[in-house]
């Protein structure tokens, strides 16, 4: 029996007790004018409503006491069911996450077999809405669009949704300072250095080397202080 249904019967009889404890001198006259009984309604004295409420506060205090022995006595019950249905629904959400991440890992191993950029960026796509966060995905769609597709706007913008989930990522951050640089975009350029060598310091080094930068962009780097 659950404890709410043992409230509802508590009350129901709460209420009956109250009722007839309230109506009862409109019982007794009601049965000495049809019935012809002789019950006294002056035994009802002045403070009768005062007392019908106290009886009736003591038996709600039983009811009370009642309900509360239940309650503790079922609680540790009531404490498994709840621990227990949030271990299933969070055990439930896991397995499906892995599932989504081991088809969106074994689509991105495929990826890199496929020479046709078209049919790699549709394929890549659907690694990404499957897992964001599958190992170098935004990364290579990047790539090809900037390499295969010569489409530097789009490169663009798979490398700043690389970051915003993955802020700390400093390979996005030195490709961003070469795809600026292949654009023509100094001062962005600069600015992504600026925060990747902020991030890591020998992020420098490795920009200094990167073959993709042109010599003007490497002078400007070799100024930054960090």
């Amino acid at each position: 029996m659950k404890a709410n249904f043992i409230v509802k019967i508590m009350m129901f009889i709460f209420i009956i007790l109250l009722l007839i404890g309230l109506f009862s001198p409109f019982i007794a006259s009601y049965l000495n004018n049809s019935m012809g009984t002789n019950i006294d309604i002056n035994s009802f004295e002045s403070n009768y409503l005062l007392t019908v409420i106290s009886a009736t506060a003591a038996i709600a205090g039983v009811f009370f006491v009642i309900y509360a022995w239940y309650t503790i006595k079922e609680l540790p019950d009531t404490i498994d069911k709840i621990v227990s249905k949030n271990v299933d629904e969070k055990i439930k959400v896991y397995n499906e996450k892995l599932e989504y991440i081991l088809e969106a890992n074994h689509k991105m191993n495929a990826v890199y077999s496929i020479k046709n950029p078209d049919k790699k960026i549709d394929l890549l796509n659907e690694v990404i809405n499957l897992y964001p966060n599958t190992y170098n995905a935004r990364i290579t769609l990047s790539y090809t669009y900037w390499y295969d597709k010569n489409d530097l706007e789009k490169a663009e913008q798979c490398f700043e949704s690389e970051l915003a989930d993955n802020p700390m990522n400093v390979n996005a951050m030195c490709d961003l300072v070469a795809l600026y640089d292949a654009m023509g975009e100094s001062y962005n350029a600069l600015k992504y250095a600026k925060k990747a060598i902020g991030t890591d310091e020998k992020t420098k080094d490795y920009l200094m080397e990167d073959s993709r930068l042109k010599d003007e962009l490497k002078q400007e780097i070799q100024k930054l202080t960090y």
